[in-house]
């Protein structure tokens, strides 16, 4: 009843009758005779066009002022109202207190709007049972509908119930709501998750079946970066981000901080991507695109083989580039060694054509006389442009590097003495490698350097697991109520199991975590603070760990069950790829930063095989 009272007093508040009449009134002394400075007199100022705008991800690594700039910008621009796609708090509790808090933070961002919000949930918003009934008792349903100059809006739950789904329920009463308005003149539906490209999604081909026959257009969010689909004729437009999680790397990437502006014509919505770079259509990225550059991209259609020394001291070695062009069209690749003050590089320069299907693979040979210790060689970096030429658009191209780097295989020792997982690292007898000048700093944040934060950390084994410990210096440990495990203090390990070439060819990321490899993102205990474990109910079983507070920081240990890893591997476990990091905050409500070890693996920093240990 309260939905059907919103929907009517829209329709009447809003919608009205306006009339067509011209506003038109040029001077008719003065141009006569049919010579005038205008090109024509179609205005578009049909009163059953409109426009609204639609913000997305704010949340799941939100970068603080993002969003909150959106808000003036808004009032600025005056659309009709304001749509979400969900992902308004960061949530992931069930502390009503903290619920109310992070909602109280939100809702005085969007109620500095002079026009309506209408929010939409995300697994942010509704990640537990408790979120949802705080939801409801705060804002009624968490799905609803509404009509607008004929316009049927759908605001679905991609949480109903927790995770990726749409119960019956809900699908019934989209059902009823689309059997009643069968002559609006579009339907627009605004959801988080993009539930067509979810591999687990539960209730999404019955509901996109009721669409059937229909004019209609799709918005999400969730992944954060923008991407058009086009499924049943329609468009799907997954948004990009509003302040969430993002490395900005760009439209090739669908990575940008956007509004978005509709115009809603008879023929169906026109879209404009509002960025501060300026003005994009709705062809930022679309599945073709994607086809084309994901490959390239991810680093899957250009990769090469490890180079791994035996010594510390390094003379010549030998790898190749291994190109693959998985698209219709050929792929033009053009390139050369960067300047290196040491080395000889046989080719120093290439120039083909990968042709549709094929794949090509490019013996390198490098050489330094005479030989140097391999800490004294700097990486071996190809400058690449691969570019496709494409009819009607303009061509797609890509810079990218491929950094050679003459690494060394770590050693994994077998446990001298029994591991008791508690935080006390007396029984470690060393932890020899010392990240005091990290190979990438990922998000700065607060972090200031190595007095700031710094971290030592060994692995070693058993037959029954593998151990993993990391002392941490930290000049204050932080642990922040309500807030996500990597907006604390806290400590990411990042273990990569699977037999070669996936582990080190691997660009594997956040999305990927405990899919493609092992993370463990643990917060320490402090004082009254538990320890906090990021998304435990993912990771495989039978892993024990702890994380406590010490004199200049906090320790962590780690037991991975040897059969995790065995299983991954097919057989007895032989390797892993390791990545250990620390997120910093000093400061309660300060920003946060991470350090890593080796750069993360699906940034462009990533290095081939780096962190990979052998078992001894």
């Amino acid at each position: 009843m309260r939905i059907a009272i919103l929907c009517l007093a829209l329709c009447a508040a809003l919608c009205g009758c306006q009339s067509r009449q011209s506003v038109w009134t040029p001077d008719p002394d003065l141009f006569r005779g049919g010579v005038v400075p205008w090109t024509h007199e179609n205005f578009q100022n049909d009163p059953d066009d409109f426009q609204f705008a639609i913000v997305t991800d704010r949340t799941g690594g939100h970068r603080p002022g993002v969003f909150s700039s959106a808000m003036p910008k808004l009032n600025l621009l005056q659309p009709e109202f304001v749509m979400s796609v969900g992902d308004q708090i960061e949530g992931y509790t069930e502390n009503s207190r903290e619920m109310t808090e992070m909602w109280r933070e939100f809702d005085a961002l969007v109620n500095s709007l002079s026009m309506p919000y209408f929010r939409v949930a995300g697994n942010h918003d509704i990640s537990n049972p408790t979120m949802e009934a705080f939801w409801k008792q705060r804002f009624g349903n968490p799905y609803y509908h509404f009509i607008y100059k004929n316009v049927l809006f759908l605001c679905i739950d991609t949480e109903d119930p927790p995770d990726t789904s749409i119960s019956p329920a809900q699908r019934e009463y989209f059902r009823r709501v689309l059997e009643a308005n069968p002559n609006v003149r579009w339907t627009l539906l605004f959801m988080h998750k993009p539930m067509w490209a979810e591999a687990n999604a539960k209730g999404w081909q019955e509901f996109e079946a009721l669409l059937a026959g229909r004019n209609y257009t799709v918005f999400a969010g969730h992944t954060h970066d923008y991407l058009k689909y086009v499924r049943n004729d329609r468009k799907y437009i997954v948004l990009a981000t509003t302040g969430g999680g993002s490395q900005l790397r760009g439209d090739n990437y669908g990575e940008f901080d956007h509004l978005v502006w509709v115009t809603m014509k008879d023929d169906g919505p026109r879209l404009a991507n509002l960025m501060l770079e300026g003005i994009r259509d709705e062809n930022i990225r679309t599945t073709e695109d994607v086809a084309l550059l994901n490959p390239i991209l991810s680093g899957n259609a250009i990769v090469h083989d490890p180079v791994y020394l035996d010594g510390e001291r390094f003379g010549s070695a030998r790898t190749a580039l291994r190109l693959s062009n998985r698209a219709g069209i050929p792929m033009v690749v053009k390139g050369r060694a960067r300047p290196h003050h040491a080395l000889r590089v046989e080719p120093d320069e290439v120039a083909f054509t990968v042709p549709p299907g094929a794949d090509r693979e490019i013996p390198i040979e490098f050489a330094v006389q005479p030989p140097i210790l391999r800490t004294q060689m700097a990486p071996l970096d190809y400058a690449l442009s691969i570019s496709y030429e494409r009819e009607g658009r303009p061509p797609l191209v890509v810079e990218r590097t491929e950094t050679i780097i003459v690494d060394r295989l770590h050693p994994c020792p077998r446990a001298t003495a029994p591991v008791a997982v508690d935080g006390d690292l007396a029984d470690w007898p060393e932890l020899p490698i010392d990240v005091t000048a990290p190979a990438q700093i990922y998000r700065r944040g607060d972090w200031s350097g190595p007095d700031d934060a710094s971290l030592r950390f060994a692995a070693r084994h058993d037959d029954a697991y593998l151990y993993i410990a990391v002392a941490v210096h930290e000049d204050r440990v932080i642990r922040r109520r309500g807030r996500a495990t990597y907006e604390q203090d806290s400590v990411a390990v990042w273990l990569d199991a699977r037999p070669d070439p996936a582990r080190s060819q691997s660009r594997s990321g956040w999305y990927e975590r405990n899919r493609d490899f092992i993370s463990l993102i643990v917060a320490p205990k402090v004082e009254e603070t538990d320890m906090q474990i990021m998304d435990p109910g993912a990771l495989p079983e039978g892993i024990r760990c702890a994380s406590v507070k010490t004199s200049d920081g906090y320790a962590f240990e780690a037991a991975i069950p040897a059969s995790v890893l065995n299983d991954r591997q097919g057989g007895p476990w032989k390797a892993f790829r390791l990545n250990v990091g620390v997120y910093d905050t000093d400061v309660p409500d300060g920003s946060y930063g991470s350090i890593w070890w080796q750069p993360r693996w699906e940034t462009d920093a990533n290095v081939t095989g780096s962190g990979t240990f052998v078992r001894k």
